[in-house]
């Protein structure tokens, strides 16, 4: 009769469970905390003009593909290739209006900017995520 061999277990593993984010976590993948990117209303006003401008043709696509998620930066390629979608002197005197915004989340702000060209008001409404240290545009709406 042959020996028996002693069987060995590996020790359980501990079990995870989910914490929620604190104040300031970085939110998603390549998330950045809130603290460490610039003003959030200062940007939504800056890239809402920007996108304009480049919805009309006045500015290089290439302007915007570092703030803009893969989605938004081919939902405006899109718009811009479109014909009658952008009217060249849509942009001339347009400002911002007012911005309105909230953080729902650490490292998101989600924003309702309301641009103005003397004749027109038209609103855009964009989702911002702090990525990689700066705010990525990664939802846009604009009527």
């Amino acid at each position: 009769m042959q020996g028996t061999l002693e069987l060995e277990l590996p020790a359980p593993r501990p079990r995870l469970r989910a914490v929620p984010a604190g104040p300031g976590t970085p939110a998603g993948p390549g998330g950045t905390a809130a603290a460490a990117l610039p003003d959030a209303r200062t940007f939504a006003a800056h890239i809402a003009l920007t996108l304009v401008e480049v919805m009309c043709a006045n500015r290089p696509l290439a302007h915007i593909v570092r703030v803009t998620s893969p989605g938004v930066y081919a939902s405006v390629e899109r718009r811009r290739r479109v014909p009658g979608t952008h009217h060249r002197s849509l942009h001339r005197g347009m400002r911002v209006r007012q911005v309105i915004g909230c953080s729902p989340a650490p490292g998101v702000y989600e924003a309702a900017v309301v641009l103005d060209d003397t004749r027109y008001a038209r609103a855009m409404a964009l989702r911002l995520q702090g990525r990689d240290g700066r705010w990525q545009v990664t939802e846009l709406r604009f009527t």
